[in-house]
């Protein structure tokens, strides 16, 4: 919901929220739209290259979930702070952390969902998850329309959502320290 749904979906209105004056880079004038769509589409550039990279490194020794939840962690604290006032170069910077960390949970979810899956009805399940990510990404921006009209809206939406991660890191904290003491 927060990546493929709400961060799709306001990144533009969010950038025009941000930034009231003309967006100049090397003393060229650019539009909200063409930020937008530059910054998403530097994501799905590295995206097979960095889920490969993330892919490989969650299959070392400590396991996906140490990993996930650091990338949990990461993703609260950039996010939070993407609706913030900051100078267009520090925030198109950290819009690309935002973006990192999309690619990062992405492709960890799917690595522990195929985990999962083998342990249980690969079809069944896999259906579910599918369906959860679809459902999350038409909800996410019905979501932040309704959220973006209030005051403050972007602050609620996206600190909101820095919260749930955070929420979601504590919960797979616990799971993991139950693991452990189940093997242990």
């Amino acid at each position: 919901m927060l990546f493929q749904g709400i961060l799709t979906s306001t990144l533009s209105p969010l950038i025009d929220e941000l930034f009231d004056k003309p967006i100049r880079f090397a003393g060229i004038l650019i539009s909200v739209t063409a930020l937008s769509g530059m910054i998403q589409a530097v994501r799905w550039t590295w995206e097979p290259f960095v889920a490969s990279w993330v892919g490989a490194l969650s299959d070392g020794t400590k396991g996906r979930i140490p990993i996930f939840i650091y990338s949990l962690f990461f993703s609260a604290v950039v996010v939070g702070i993407l609706p913030l006032s900051m100078s267009i170069y520090i925030w198109v910077f950290l819009c690309l952390l935002v973006m990192l960390s999309a690619t990062s949970l992405t492709t960890l979810s799917d690595a522990i969902a195929s985990d999962l899956a083998k342990q249980t009805n690969a079809v069944s399940f896999l259906t579910y998850y599918t369906i959860s990510l679809d459902i999350g990404a038409a909800i996410g921006p019905f979501f932040s329309y309704f959220l973006i009209t209030i005051p403050f809206g972007f602050g609620f939406l996206y600190l909101g959502s820095a919260f749930i991660l955070l929420i979601l890191a504590s919960y797979w904290i616990r799971a993991l320290k139950v693991r452990a003491r189940n093997n242990g």
